[in-house]
């Protein structure tokens, strides 16, 4: 039986968050809406939640890992020292996770470019890589 190789699927977040954030002064103060949000508070179980702002990349999950982090750098980028400037003070994140359908594909590779922008924000990356159950 011989396999085909499937296309790979990727996707990306710009996650910001801390207890003392307010993700209303993030739109505000950036005039972009999220794609996900919620304030710092206890939940119905007493546990304590960071404020939570998040930025989905918008492209088709066909492309590259790479073309998603670049969606959100562009889409943040008129209003770059402002999303530094709240990263100083809470956790920024490039979230991304990518499916790896065959041994034989090979990794994915981010731009020295690329790393050095989010590097610039302050953010950290994380990349969880999947499989998919067939």
């Amino acid at each position: 039986m011989k396999f085909q190789s499937l296309p790979s699927r990727s996707w990306c977040a710009l996650i910001i968050n801390s207890m003392e954030l307010n993700p209303q002064d993030l739109t505000s103060s950036t005039g972009i809406t999220p794609d996900y949000h919620h304030p710092a508070g206890i939940t119905d179980f007493g546990e304590s939640v960071k404020g939570h702002w998040q930025l989905n990349s918008l492209i088709s999950e066909e492309l590259p890992l790479e073309d998603h982090i670049w969606d959100i750098l562009k889409r943040i980028a008129p209003v770059r020292k402002e999303i530094k400037d709240c990263i100083e003070s809470a956790e920024g994140i490039f979230y991304c996770s990518t499916e790896i359908t065959d041994s034989g594909r090979g990794g994915f590779q981010i731009s020295s470019r690329v790393l050095k922008l989010i590097g610039d924000l302050g953010a950290s990356l994380q990349i969880h890589p999947f499989k998919p159950v067939l």
